[in-house]
Protein backbone atom coordinates (compact mmCIF):
# COMPACT_ATOMS: atom_id res chain seq x y z
CA UNK A 1 0.00 0.00 0.00
CA UNK A 2 1.25 3.21 -0.80
CA UNK A 3 1.57 5.53 2.11
CA UNK A 4 3.68 8.45 0.86
CA UNK A 5 3.18 10.90 -2.31
CA UNK A 6 5.14 13.71 -4.30
CA UNK A 7 3.79 17.13 -4.21
CA UNK A 8 5.57 18.52 -7.24
CA UNK A 9 5.16 22.64 -7.22
CA UNK A 10 6.85 22.62 -10.31
CA UNK A 11 10.18 22.18 -12.46
CA UNK A 12 13.25 24.09 -12.21
CA UNK A 13 17.00 23.68 -13.53
CA UNK A 14 18.71 20.51 -11.65
CA UNK A 15 21.24 23.05 -10.03
CA UNK A 16 18.35 24.42 -7.69
CA UNK A 17 19.52 24.47 -3.86
CA UNK A 18 16.45 23.95 -1.59
CA UNK A 19 18.76 24.31 1.62
CA UNK A 20 16.82 27.90 2.28
CA UNK A 21 13.58 26.84 0.89
CA UNK A 22 10.22 27.58 2.71
CA UNK A 23 8.01 25.52 4.22
CA UNK A 24 5.97 23.32 2.03
CA UNK A 25 2.15 22.00 2.06
CA UNK A 26 0.96 20.72 5.10
CA UNK A 27 4.59 22.42 6.82
CA UNK A 28 6.74 19.10 4.80
CA UNK A 29 10.34 20.06 3.26
CA UNK A 30 10.98 20.97 -0.13
CA UNK A 31 13.18 18.86 -1.88
CA UNK A 32 14.31 18.82 -5.80
CA UNK A 33 14.20 15.27 -7.52
CA UNK A 34 16.86 15.95 -10.84
CA UNK A 35 16.79 14.18 -13.99
CA UNK A 36 19.33 15.64 -16.52
CA UNK A 37 19.66 19.39 -16.58
CA UNK A 38 15.88 19.76 -14.52
CA UNK A 39 14.57 18.70 -11.26
CA UNK A 40 11.15 18.61 -9.69
CA UNK A 41 10.21 20.79 -6.62
CA UNK A 42 8.70 18.17 -4.51
CA UNK A 43 7.20 17.81 -0.60
CA UNK A 44 6.39 14.23 0.81
CA UNK A 45 2.53 14.07 1.78
CA UNK A 46 0.67 11.73 3.24
CA UNK A 47 -1.38 9.03 0.55
CA UNK A 48 -4.04 9.09 2.54
CA UNK A 49 -4.81 12.87 3.16
CA UNK A 50 -4.03 13.64 -0.94
CA UNK A 51 -5.91 10.91 -2.20
CA UNK A 52 -7.88 11.97 -5.35
CA UNK A 53 -11.41 11.12 -3.90
CA UNK A 54 -10.31 13.48 -0.79
CA UNK A 55 -8.80 16.33 -2.73
CA UNK A 56 -11.73 16.90 -4.52
CA UNK A 57 -14.35 16.29 -1.72
CA UNK A 58 -11.83 19.14 0.49
CA UNK A 59 -11.50 21.69 -2.59
CA UNK A 60 -15.13 22.81 -1.16
CA UNK A 61 -13.60 24.29 1.96
CA UNK A 62 -12.23 27.37 1.03
CA UNK A 63 -9.90 27.54 4.43
CA UNK A 64 -8.27 24.03 3.31
CA UNK A 65 -7.69 24.94 0.15
CA UNK A 66 -6.42 28.57 1.12
CA UNK A 67 -3.66 27.15 3.34
CA UNK A 68 -2.69 24.73 0.91
CA UNK A 69 -2.76 27.32 -2.29
CA UNK A 70 -0.48 29.53 0.21
CA UNK A 71 2.00 26.92 0.51
CA UNK A 72 2.07 26.17 -3.04
CA UNK A 73 2.36 29.72 -3.97
CA UNK A 74 4.94 30.37 -1.61
CA UNK A 75 7.35 28.09 -2.85
CA UNK A 76 6.73 28.67 -6.20
CA UNK A 77 7.59 32.43 -5.41
CA UNK A 78 10.50 31.25 -3.80
CA UNK A 79 11.95 29.76 -6.67
CA UNK A 80 11.12 32.37 -9.51
CA UNK A 81 13.88 34.37 -7.50
CA UNK A 82 16.80 32.24 -7.74
CA UNK A 83 15.82 31.46 -11.47
CA UNK A 84 13.27 30.55 -14.22
CA UNK A 85 10.15 27.89 -13.04
CA UNK A 86 8.03 25.95 -14.74
CA UNK A 87 4.99 26.37 -12.29
CA UNK A 88 2.80 23.02 -11.64
CA UNK A 89 -1.15 23.51 -10.41
CA UNK A 90 -2.06 22.62 -7.44
CA UNK A 91 -2.51 19.04 -6.69
CA UNK A 92 0.04 17.39 -8.86
CA UNK A 93 0.98 14.34 -7.55
CA UNK A 94 3.22 11.15 -8.37
CA UNK A 95 3.21 7.67 -6.15
CA UNK A 96 6.89 8.79 -5.90
CA UNK A 97 10.41 9.94 -6.85
CA UNK A 98 10.90 7.12 -9.51
CA UNK A 99 7.54 8.28 -11.31
CA UNK A 100 8.57 12.33 -11.00
CA UNK A 101 12.29 11.45 -12.74
CA UNK A 102 9.99 9.34 -15.24
CA UNK A 103 7.95 12.34 -15.96
CA UNK A 104 10.96 14.69 -16.34
CA UNK A 105 12.55 12.11 -18.37
CA UNK A 106 9.05 11.89 -21.09
CA UNK A 107 8.87 15.18 -20.82
CA UNK A 108 12.81 16.62 -21.21
CA UNK A 109 12.29 18.12 -24.63
CA UNK A 110 9.29 20.07 -23.67
CA UNK A 111 11.08 21.29 -20.69
CA UNK A 112 13.84 22.40 -22.26
CA UNK A 113 12.22 24.17 -24.81
CA UNK A 114 9.66 25.62 -22.06
CA UNK A 115 12.61 26.78 -20.33
CA UNK A 116 14.16 28.71 -23.41
CA UNK A 117 10.97 30.88 -23.78
CA UNK A 118 10.28 31.89 -20.52
CA UNK A 119 14.18 32.39 -19.51
CA UNK A 120 13.61 36.18 -19.32
CA UNK A 121 10.10 36.13 -17.81
CA UNK A 122 8.75 36.15 -14.23
CA UNK A 123 5.33 34.77 -13.53
CA UNK A 124 2.83 37.29 -11.29
CA UNK A 125 -0.62 36.06 -10.17
CA UNK A 126 -2.77 38.98 -10.47
CA UNK A 127 -6.42 38.36 -8.50
CA UNK A 128 -9.42 40.78 -8.38
CA UNK A 129 -12.03 40.89 -6.23
CA UNK A 130 -15.87 42.29 -6.47
CA UNK A 131 -17.20 43.83 -3.80
CA UNK A 132 -21.22 42.87 -3.98
CA UNK A 133 -22.52 45.56 -1.36
CA UNK A 134 -20.60 48.40 -3.09
CA UNK A 135 -21.14 46.89 -6.64
CA UNK A 136 -25.26 46.79 -6.42
CA UNK A 137 -24.92 50.66 -5.33
CA UNK A 138 -23.71 51.44 -8.81
CA UNK A 139 -25.49 49.16 -10.93
CA UNK A 140 -27.94 52.02 -12.27
CA UNK A 141 -24.68 53.46 -13.86
CA UNK A 142 -23.99 50.49 -15.76
CA UNK A 143 -27.15 49.37 -16.71
CA UNK A 144 -30.21 51.64 -18.35
CA UNK A 145 -32.96 48.93 -17.91
CA UNK A 146 -31.96 48.66 -13.65
CA UNK A 147 -32.05 52.58 -13.96
CA UNK A 148 -35.30 52.59 -15.45
CA UNK A 149 -37.42 50.04 -13.53
CA UNK A 150 -35.99 51.64 -10.17
CA UNK A 151 -37.44 55.17 -11.65
CA UNK A 152 -40.63 53.57 -12.18
CA UNK A 153 -41.19 51.99 -8.95
CA UNK A 154 -40.33 54.91 -7.11
CA UNK A 155 -43.57 56.11 -8.49
CA UNK A 156 -45.83 52.82 -8.44
CA UNK A 157 -48.90 51.63 -6.38
CA UNK A 158 -47.62 49.22 -3.26
CA UNK A 159 -48.84 46.45 -6.09
CA UNK A 160 -47.27 47.22 -8.64
CA UNK A 161 -43.94 48.20 -6.54
CA UNK A 162 -43.65 44.77 -5.03
CA UNK A 163 -43.78 43.05 -8.83
CA UNK A 164 -41.51 45.12 -9.63
CA UNK A 165 -38.97 44.99 -7.11
CA UNK A 166 -38.88 41.17 -7.81
CA UNK A 167 -38.17 42.17 -11.02
CA UNK A 168 -35.48 44.74 -10.27
CA UNK A 169 -33.76 42.10 -8.30
CA UNK A 170 -33.26 39.83 -10.94
CA UNK A 171 -32.43 42.52 -12.74
CA UNK A 172 -29.63 43.36 -10.80
CA UNK A 173 -28.05 39.77 -9.99
CA UNK A 174 -27.88 39.69 -14.27
CA UNK A 175 -26.73 43.10 -14.17
CA UNK A 176 -24.13 42.37 -11.63
CA UNK A 177 -22.63 39.53 -13.04
CA UNK A 178 -22.41 40.95 -16.36
CA UNK A 179 -20.46 43.85 -15.23
CA UNK A 180 -17.89 41.34 -13.59
CA UNK A 181 -17.31 39.24 -16.19
CA UNK A 182 -16.43 42.30 -18.86
CA UNK A 183 -14.28 43.55 -15.95
CA UNK A 184 -12.64 40.25 -15.59
CA UNK A 185 -12.29 40.59 -19.55
CA UNK A 186 -10.65 44.14 -19.59
CA UNK A 187 -8.40 43.46 -17.34
CA UNK A 188 -7.16 39.71 -18.86
CA UNK A 189 -7.05 41.66 -22.25
CA UNK A 190 -4.58 44.38 -20.56
CA UNK A 191 -2.57 42.03 -18.80
CA UNK A 192 -2.56 39.73 -21.97
CA UNK A 193 -0.92 42.85 -24.75
CA UNK A 194 1.86 42.91 -21.96
CA UNK A 195 2.83 39.20 -21.08
CA UNK A 196 4.32 36.55 -22.63
CA UNK A 197 1.31 34.12 -21.81
CA UNK A 198 -1.32 34.45 -19.44
CA UNK A 199 -4.37 31.84 -18.24
CA UNK A 200 -7.95 33.16 -16.97
CA UNK A 201 -9.12 31.47 -13.84
CA UNK A 202 -12.99 30.98 -13.25
CA UNK A 203 -14.53 33.10 -10.46
CA UNK A 204 -14.27 31.74 -6.61
CA UNK A 205 -16.74 32.65 -4.63
CA UNK A 206 -15.57 33.53 -1.23
CA UNK A 207 -17.46 33.52 2.38
CA UNK A 208 -17.26 37.06 3.01
CA UNK A 209 -19.90 37.39 -0.23
CA UNK A 210 -16.89 38.49 -2.56
CA UNK A 211 -16.15 36.98 -5.39
CA UNK A 212 -12.65 36.55 -7.05
CA UNK A 213 -13.31 37.68 -10.69
CA UNK A 214 -9.98 36.58 -12.64
CA UNK A 215 -6.86 35.28 -12.44
CA UNK A 216 -3.28 34.89 -14.26
CA UNK A 217 -1.00 32.69 -14.21
CA UNK A 218 1.56 30.26 -16.59
CA UNK A 219 0.85 26.68 -16.77
CA UNK A 220 2.59 24.05 -18.23
CA UNK A 221 -0.67 21.82 -17.93
CA UNK A 222 -3.39 22.25 -15.88
CA UNK A 223 -5.51 19.73 -13.70
CA UNK A 224 -9.24 19.53 -11.95
CA UNK A 225 -8.47 17.38 -8.61
CA UNK A 226 -5.66 15.46 -7.75
CA UNK A 227 -3.99 13.59 -10.46
CA UNK A 228 -1.84 10.25 -9.20
CA UNK A 229 0.99 9.70 -11.79
CA UNK A 230 2.98 6.63 -12.22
Amino acid sequence: MIERLCYVYGVVGSSMQTATAPKGIDGGAVSLISNGGVGALATSVSANDYSPDKVEALTADVDWVAQRATAHDRVLTWASDAGAVIPFPMWTLFRDAKGVQGMLAKRAKELGETFKRIADGREFIVRVYVQPAILKGHLGEHSAELSALEAEASKASPGQKYLLERKIENVRRDAGRDIAAAAAREIHEALRDKSMETVLEQPVNRRDGGVGLAGTRGHLHQSAGAVVAE
